[in-house]
């Protein structure tokens, strides 16, 4: 005779798995891991070619790494139970937490046309965009995501982008390198002390505001994609050089409305006689 349903053993939470599922079910985290509306469809140009070029995404492949302190560790022969130490941060008035860092890595394969007068080419590259997710267990396992929840965001990889000045008219006004100001708590080596910004200090671009993004000595040539009302675009910067210092620009102005509580400025860049090729990272701003 089987075994009544009372003998069955309970379901085992995995935390890893509920920190995926969490960044694949919550808005906010859909909007800052989001794979649409990353490479715009509209027509550019570079200063290095007299093509009109078109973008379009045939395919993203993501891979994704949870780094948290396990509830055991091993010793060589037996598993044993992680101290509090080494499991649970002090968070002040939030209480001891635990903590957690996600590698969200996306590489993008993208077809880039560039028409010409009398004829078209066709190459096909791919770039790769790196994200992190810094999460705390603000919860016990009785709650959603068994209490597991997005405190801290990265646009980039873990080493630093060009210095990208963002002001708008509306009053925010950033360096993208000075934003990834906090690291995990931890010190036992088990979440990687990667910067990240916290999402109560992301600064606020409401709609309809003018936005001025200024990139210090890219060496190549940046574009900038946002939206505006026209949708998502793209755009080649504007260079200049003032006492040696060479500096990208472009303004633009956002849409009446902004369906997204969280949005991302993303920047590529393009290397002169290494096209369609391109480096890509993302600079995160709320919106409300």
């Amino acid at each position: 005779m089987p075994p009544s349903s009372s003998w069955r053993d309970p379901p085992v939470i995995i935390d890893a798995d509920e920190i995926l599922r969490y960044l694949d079910e919550v808005a906010i985290a859909r909007e800052l891991f989001r794979t649409t509306d990353l490479i715009s469809t509209e027509p550019y140009t570079l200063p290095f070619d007299n093509g009109i070029i078109t973008d379009r995404v045939l395919g993203i492949k993501r891979i994704r790494e949870v780094n948290l302190v396990p509830l055991k560790t091993w010793n060589g022969r037996d598993s044993v139970y992680t101290s509090d130490g080494a499991l649970y941060q002090d968070y002040g008035a939030l209480g001891s937490l635990r903590e957690a860092l996600v590698e969200v890595q996306d590489v993008i394969t993208i077809e880039t046309q560039r028409t010409y007068p009398t004829f078209t080419v066709f190459d096909t590259g791919t770039t790769s965009l790196t994200r992190y997710a810094f999460l705390i267990k603000g919860g016990a396992d009785s709650k959603p995501y068994v209490g597991w929840l997005l405190w801290g965001f990265r646009g980039s990889s873990s080493s630093d982008p060009l210095p990208t000045h963002v002001e708008a008219s509306g009053g925010a006004d950033f360096f993208h390198t000075q934003i990834y100001d906090t690291v995990a708590l931890s010190s036992y080596g088990w979440v990687p002390h990667v910067r990240y910004e916290r999402l109560t200090y992301m600064d606020t671009i409401k709609a309809n505001e003018q936005v001025h993004v200024i990139i210090t000595n890219a060496g190549n040539y940046p574009t900038v994609t946002d939206f505006n009302n026209s949708g998502l675009f793209v755009k080649a910067t504007t260079r200049y050089t003032d006492d040696g210092i060479v500096e990208d620009s472009l303004s633009y102005q956002l849409p009446a409305t902004t369906p997204r509580l969280y949005n991302l400025l993303i920047v590529q860049r393009f290397a002169q006689g290494n096209f369609p090729n391109r480096s890509i990272y993302t600079i995160p701003y709320r919106t409300q």
